[in-house]
Order: structure tokens, then sequence, then C-alpha cells
């Protein structure tokens, strides 16, 4: 697949729902808030695992409602899980333009 298309069927990306995430981590048992921070909302769902570690799980959400990024924190260290804007960013620039001359 080229470098344009998966680009493209990054930037289209809508995720699931916020809906969707909600009902799942109550669902689940697990605590979850809801921020509003500029034009974005951010859900952040708490978990632990047996060992008592905690996991928090955030999902950022863009004014049209759409996903584009997922992070996730254990013992305060943050590893991004998806970024769609930074994955299409990094494949658009891996593209390399044709060099054509002229005459």
């Amino acid at each position: 697949m080229n470098s344009v298309k998966k680009a493209a069927e990054y930037l289209m990306y809508k995720g699931p729902t916020l809906n969707e995430l909600i009902l799942e981590a109550g669902g689940k048992n697990f605590a979850y808030t809801v921020k509003n921070i500029e034009n974005d909302v951010v859900l952040e769902v708490k978990s632990n695992t047996s060992y008592d570690l905690e996991i928090i799980d955030r999902y950022w959400y863009n004014s049209d409602n759409e996903l584009y990024k997922q992070t996730l924190t254990m013992r305060d260290k943050e590893k991004v899980i998806f970024d769609k804007y930074q994955e299409a960013k990094i494949l658009l620039e891996a593209i390399k333009p044709n060099v054509s001359l002229i005459s």
C-alpha cells in the first residue's frame, strides 16, 4: 500500500466512540473520568492489575469526536499507543519527491 493512501486512512480513522469506551469501562467496573481540554475531550480509564499496579488509559478526541490519540501510563511512565496525526506525518515525510530535469 502506498504511503499517501495509508496516511489518508490514518487521517480518516474515527475509532471507537467515547460512549462505547465509557460503556466498556463501566462494564468492567473501571473508574473513568471525562475531561475537556481546550477543543479536545480526554477519557481517562483507570484499572489495576492483579499486583495492584495502576494502569491509566487516556483516549483523546478532537472537536469532531474522532479518536486521534491513545496513551497508556504505568509507574509514572507514559507511552503513546496510537497517534493518527503523528503516524500520518511520518508516512508523508518519508515520501521522496520525484526529481526530474526539464530541458
